[in-house]
């Protein structure tokens, strides 16, 4: 019975982190919309192979570091979207933030947010979503593991 209780926890943790990842993640994209923009300038952009695991293997994802000026403070970055680039082409991504000047859209009260492309990743806050989904069954099981077993000790107590 601890074991399934210790299970339950860690399910509901990760649940619950996933969850407010996301929710940050789809917060901060949809208030980047709202953020001021200034020129910046890249200093780094190339893709990258991330590996993902040995089942599912790598892809290719745009890198791309910048800074820019706000209120003569220098900031540097590497976020191109909230919740990652959703970049199919990661070549076509690059390339296009190659380009001098680029645009970046910045927090206004914390010019260390900031971001090239307002909104946020989709695909990764369905993914992420996905993941709560799935804790959250198997967190509802636990529950329903727990109460199996606490009716069957107490049958044995009674009886």
């Amino acid at each position: 019975m601890l074991l399934r209780k210790i299970t339950l926890v860690v399910d509901c943790l990760v649940g619950i982190i996933v969850l407010l990842a996301a929710s940050t993640d789809i917060a901060m994209g949809l208030y980047s919309n709202t953020w001021p923009t200034t020129l910046g300038k890249v200093s780094h952009a190339e893709v990258v192979q991330k590996k993902l695991s040995i089942i599912v293997g790598s892809h290719d994802e745009p890198a791309v570091a910048y800074s820019f000026i706000v209120k003569d403070k220098k900031f540097e970055s590497d976020r191109i979207k909230f919740g990652g680039p959703s970049w199919n082409n990661a070549e076509q991504a690059v390339g296009k933030f190659q380009a001098e000047p680029i645009t970046v859209h910045y927090n206004p009260d914390n010019p260390h947010l900031c971001v090239l492309e307002t909104g946020f990743n989709a695909q990764t806050a369905w993914l992420e979503g996905l993941i709560v989904l799935i804790f959250a069954l198997l967190a509802f099981g636990d529950v329903r593991s727990l109460k199996t077993l606490e009716d069957a000790a107490k049958k044995r107590l009674s009886g």
